[in-house]
């Protein structure tokens, strides 16, 4: 007498009681995640013309700036992120780098015209500097001052990069009343929180709102001794950039409630360069970034597990055999996971009995007729599985994934392992008559997470 378990399909949170079948049957369904590879940051370019507010060549031309101002609203970019809650407070769990975050340059030129009155013009006021000037505002007054989002379980951090070096102009002199002490070292520089910093500059955070100002200098030329806006036998080869990058830490229980993440407070960040842009909430998206926990799916969902002949045992000859068992045969079935995945749950249930039982029924080869006296146990770490829908929570499937928006989603593997054996506990009859021959049987496995 042979039997064969088969057929594994996996659903969550379903019940398929009246399935007819010929083998173990686990219903399956699969989350089909959406991933997007980021962009480069996305940048609108503004134009600045600069001119001489006074003296002789009041109202020409002094020169012209250039802003770029990123446009590409990271947090909008679609994301899907597999999370894993088990992390550690204070884990980095997703970095958007500094080329998909936000990039600002400025880069500006003079016209060449040099003038004997210092101060330059884009509007009725005057002053001798440009400016690129953005602040970064967090929701803590302590460090590492995390800017919050909407997840209670996930703060952003901010890193920022300075790209550029200082451009110190030797030809450039100071003039009186320069109105800023940088005049005469440099052409162009950028300061954060207040102090000049070189290329490859690199910072977190130092206080609850950041300022990063980028500049462009009038200056005296040593030669003539007029006022020159930038360097002016270098048009538009004064350029200062700097870059931020994001980091998504974990600061407590992450929610996998369906909602993308935005900031919680708004975006906490201002820009401003000089007369061209002005922008006192500036948007950086929100939205298109999932989050996920970690789940499992069947790595097979097909599986025939063949039994050994089972030899009827006689009640009249052996009485007090029952209850009577064959040998364990392995019912190892293979999950993928897309992370680690600790609560688990899964329940049996005999798929063509109208009522609960704690075994899985056999049948004729035919699958209509029910064998009395011989069933199959389903076990697992030597105990009884009972076929009834009771969970057993299964933990440490699957491994934690590092990269969590990295293809394939379901990157690892970890296999659960059953045993299934006969057992005996009467005659062996059909409609009550002795039976020799074929059997089958078949069970739906529930596959759930809490």
């Amino acid at each position: 007498m042979e039997c064969f378990i088969t057929h594994i399909r996996r659903e969550h949170n379903h019940t398929d009681a009246g399935l007819p079948w010929k083998s173990l049957k686990v219903l399956s369904t699969i989350i089909v995640l959406s991933l997007c590879v980021a962009n480069e940051v996305r940048a609108a370019t503004l134009t600045e013309t600069i001119y001489w507010k006074n003296g002789a060549q009041a109202g020409k031309v002094a020169g012209t700036c250039i802003y770029t101002i990123p446009d590409n609203k990271p947090l909008s970019v679609n994301r899907t992120l597999v999370l894993d809650n088990s992390l550690p407070v204070g884990t980095t769990l997703y970095t958007i780098p500094y080329a998909a975050f936000l990039h600002f340059t400025i880069q500006c030129g003079g016209s060449g015209l040099g003038n004997d009155d210092p101060k330059i013009t884009t509007t009725a006021s005057g002053g001798t500097f440009l400016n690129l000037g953005v602040s970064f505002s967090g929701d803590t007054g302590v460090a590492p001052y995390y800017t919050y989002t909407n997840n209670s379980g996930i703060a952003i951090k901010y890193t920022f990069m300075v790209n550029t070096a200082a451009n110190r102009n030797y030809k450039f002199v100071a003039f009186p009343a320069s109105g800023d002490s940088s005049q005469g070292l440099y052409s162009s520089l950028t300061r954060f929180n207040g102090n000049v910093v070189e290329s490859r500059y690199e910072s977190g955070k130092q206080k609850y709102q950041d300022f990063i100002n980028s500049y462009a200098f009038v200056g005296v030329d040593h030669s003539d001794g007029k006022y020159y806006f930038t360097d002016p036998t270098n048009y538009m080869q004064t350029i200062q950039s700097f870059s931020v990058m994001a980091d998504l830490i974990k600061i407590g229980d992450i929610n996998y409630n369906d909602t993308p993440l935005k900031l919680k407070y708004g975006s906490g960040i201002q820009v401003y360069a000089n007369n061209a842009y002005s922008n006192a909430n500036f948007d950086i998206g929100g939205g298109g970034i999932k989050i996920v926990r970690p789940t499992c799916k069947l790595d097979t969902k097909n599986y025939t597990i063949p039994m050994s002949s089972w030899v009827s045992i006689d009640p009249v000859a052996k009485p007090g055999a029952f209850p009577a068992y064959g040998s364990q045969v392995p019912v190892n079935i293979t999950m993928q996971c897309s992370g680690k995945v600790d609560d688990t749950q899964i329940s049996f249930e005999d798929a063509n009995s109208l009522t609960t039982r704690q075994d899985v029924g056999l049948y004729d080869s035919a699958g209509g007729s029910l064998i009395d006296g011989l069933a199959v146990q389903l076990l697992y770490k030597n105990a009884v599985v009972p076929t009834d829908n009771t969970k057993l929570t299964i933990s440490g499937l699957g491994s934690t994934k590092s990269s969590p928006d990295s293809t394939p989603l379901f990157n690892s593997l970890s296999t659960i392992n059953f045993n299934a054996r006969y057992v005996q506990t009467a005659a062996i009859k059909k409609n009550g008559a002795n039976y020799t021959g074929p059997v089958v049987g078949k069970v739906n496995i529930w596959v759930t997470y809490n």
